[in-house]
């Protein structure tokens, strides 16, 4: 029998026989170990994280001569901005930063990087990315929403709904943890491991979802 995806009210069951099957054995997508983790505890470090991911995202441009994509990830409660945490990923490093444990504040050159048009901004329920970025004083600029770009390779609908994981599942063949117990955590003080890898799981699965579309599309 072929196995199917559950995406909820809007779309009802999504037939995925058309990308392959889904069984119990689909591989787990996980973050390559030389991969590194940015956790700056401070203003200055946060800056000097940022401008780290933006000099890799400049050697990805040069390199391959096309605009480099980061992928975004971002979890707030209750009135968002004060409990804002924010996952920024390029291809060697992930930044996660609580901007909520800085008191609020963020270094310039971060919201200068998600405001440039010179670099292209993947992240999942874009609508609601930019409204907790947007309470927080940041504004995400050239963004699409990864659900809009797996449109553009699966022979099927992409229901407005879909998860990140669920994306990943039709274009990746892999399955991203949604980790949905996390979410209920305390998310603005000092983060632990799993949440931080969680944060890291959720922006660098965009990133690399972004990356196979790019790919396909040529």
């Amino acid at each position: 029998m072929a196995a199917h995806v559950r995406f909820g009210a809007d779309g009802g069951d999504w037939f995925l026989a058309s990308v392959g099957p889904v069984t119990a054995d689909v591989p787990v997508f996980s973050v390559p170990q030389n991969h590194h983790v940015l956790r700056p505890m401070t203003h200055a470090h946060a800056a000097a994280a940022a401008w780290r991911l933006w000099d890799e995202l400049a050697i990805t441009a040069s390199l391959t001569n096309s605009t480099p994509w980061l992928g975004v990830d971002c979890v707030w409660v209750g009135c968002r901005g004060p409990a804002l945490v924010l996952s920024l990923s390029t291809l060697r490093s992930t930044m996660v930063l609580s901007i909520g444990s800085m008191g609020g504040r963020y270094p310039a050159v971060l919201g200068d990087l998600l405001a440039g048009t010179d670099v292209a901004k993947c992240c999942t329920d874009l609508p609601s990315v930019n409204r907790a970025l947007s309470d927080a004083g940041l504004h995400l600029q050239r963004s699409r929403d990864s659900r809009d770009l797996a449109r553009l390779v699966l022979p099927v609908p992409v229901p407005l709904l879909a998860t990140l994981s669920q994306v990943c599942m039709a274009v990746l063949h892999s399955s991203v943890p949604r980790g949905q117990a996390l979410r209920f955590l305390d998310w603005g003080g000092l983060l632990t491991t799993q949440q931080v890898d969680f944060m890291v799981l959720q922006s660098f699965a965009s990133l690399k979802m972004v990356r196979e579309v790019c790919f396909r599309i040529g």
